[in-house]
């Protein structure tokens, strides 16, 4: 009985081995089936639709989808378009190269700041000395108003100090070393390193303008003390162009000092217009000269040469 059951069992594991073995067997002849078919269908990846050269930004017409064998999809590759637009690539591509991650610039890099830039616009690193308050407050990609303020010459008659708008709504770029193409950017620098900071240290804020606020900034940077006032991004309402004076410990406006400063001037002129003036005696007239008159002596002697005669008349010398 014992010796029955043990060949029914033996039996039975045969006939599973049997069968593992055949499901084994198909498959691993199903494998390359599987692998053929991926190769066959392919996977779509975006790819440039065109050469392009280093620093481009992507938009909807340099990506397509294209479909590619398995065997030939890089590592890392996007499927996604909307993904891509608004990026900058580092490096130049040919028209059917697939993206990935080694086409473009590590976030934040400069690289991808100056692919951000429009025709005509500069990226402009000014130092702030005196940043207390608002380093907290700054953030890549916020709109600031740039101040400007200058120590007037001592035998000036306007005042000591003046203080104006030199630039409107500015776009900052970066604030040290934090852009806007950085990951997490405005959380990074509202937690901020303020506290960490070393006393005496200059604040670096990059902003983006133009070419001719770019040399209001230098000229303002080499002569002046450069400010920074955070704005709403959503306010267009313009800041009175007339600067700010100090003054005797006074506070005034520019034109209103200047204003009054004509004013006087008038006046004076006025006053000393409306004085009468000094008759001037004329000078004595010259006498006449008086000519002695003289009386002319002469001699008249002819002269015959040959056929040829000729008067003439010579004076004589007084005594």
């Amino acid at each position: 009985m014992k010796v029955a059951i043990s060949i029914v069992i033996l039996a039975v594991l045969g006939i599973v081995a049997a069968g593992s073995a055949a499901v084994l067997t198909v498959m691993l002849r199903a494998k390359p089936l599987r692998e053929a078919n991926d190769n066959q269908q392919g996977v779509y990846v975006l790819v440039a639709s065109r050469d392009l050269p280093a620093l481009s930004m992507l938009d909807a017409d340099a990506v397509r989808q294209e479909n590619l064998p398995s065997a030939k999809v890089p590592p890392g590759h996007f499927t996604d378009a909307p993904e891509l637009i608004g990026k900058v690539i580092a490096v130049p591509m040919k028209a059917g190269q697939a993206f990935t991650p080694a086409c473009f610039p590590k976030p934040g890099s400069g690289v991808e700041v100056a692919g951000l830039l429009a025709p005509g616009k500069r990226a402009v690193s000014v130092s702030l000395t005196d940043y207390s308050g608002i380093e907290a407050l700054l953030y890549p990609g916020c709109s600031v108003d740039v101040l400007a303020s200058f120590t007037l010459s001592p035998n000036s008659k306007i005042g000591k100090a003046v203080s104006t708008t030199l630039l409107e709504k500015v776009q900052v770029l970066a604030v040290e070393h934090i852009t806007v193409t950085s990951e997490g950017s405005e959380e990074k620098e509202v937690t901020g390193t303020a506290s960490s900071r070393r006393a005496g240290s200059k604040l670096l804020v990059t902003l983006m303008v133009d070419g001719k606020q770019a040399e209001a900034l230098q000229l303002a940077s080499e002569h002046g003390d450069i400010s920074l006032a955070l704005r709403n991004p959503t306010d267009n309402v313009n800041v009175e162009e007339d600067p700010t004076l100090l003054n005797e410990g006074q506070i005034a406006q520019l034109a209103e000092v200047m204003e009054a400063m004509v004013k006087e001037q008038e006046k004076a002129e006025k006053a000393e217009a409306a004085k009468e003036p000094e008759v001037a005696s004329p000078p004595p007239e010259p006498e006449p000269k008086r000519v002695a008159a003289t009386t002319k002596r002469q001699v008249t002697i002819q002269v015959i040469r040959g056929s040829k005669s000729e008067t003439l008349s010579l004076p004589i010398k007084s005594n």
